[in-house]
């Protein structure tokens, strides 16, 4: 029989881990962002190209770079097995890489203004 664990693609646990991890991100970015403006180090420039610019679109393409992994990663074991899988199970397969790439389709959106806004105002 089939593996059953947390890592198993049709597992329903993920359909919420990717959109757990776009609010564990987002809940960072922000308070990150506040935290940093509120410091006001000697150094930060205003306009876009700063620091905190910097290491938010860091963060912010290495959590679409995880969420597109997991995507994929889910997609391609499930589609080694997957005349064997039950529909319940082809659909939380289905439900969880499109919730993943939306997932990482809000990261990008909220992730990518930071490239031209300076993060203090």
């Amino acid at each position: 029989m089939q593996e059953y664990s947390l890592r198993s693609p049709y597992h329903p646990v993920q359909l919420v881990l990717g959109l757990s991890i776009w609010a564990v991100w987002f809940v960072i970015i922000y308070a990150g962002v506040s935290v940093a403006c509120e410091q006001r180090p000697g150094g930060l420039q205003q306009g876009s190209l700063t620091s905190v610019n910097l290491v938010l679109m860091a963060f912010t393409m290495l959590t679409c770079g995880l969420l597109l992994f997991m995507a994929h990663h889910n997609w391609r074991r499930a589609r080694r097995m997957w005349r064997a899988l039950s529909p319940t199970q082809r659909f939380i397969v289905r439900l969880s890489v499109a919730l993943d790439l939306v997932a990482a389709l809000v990261t990008l959106a909220v992730g990518l203004p930071a490239v031209v806004l300076p993060p203090c105002l």
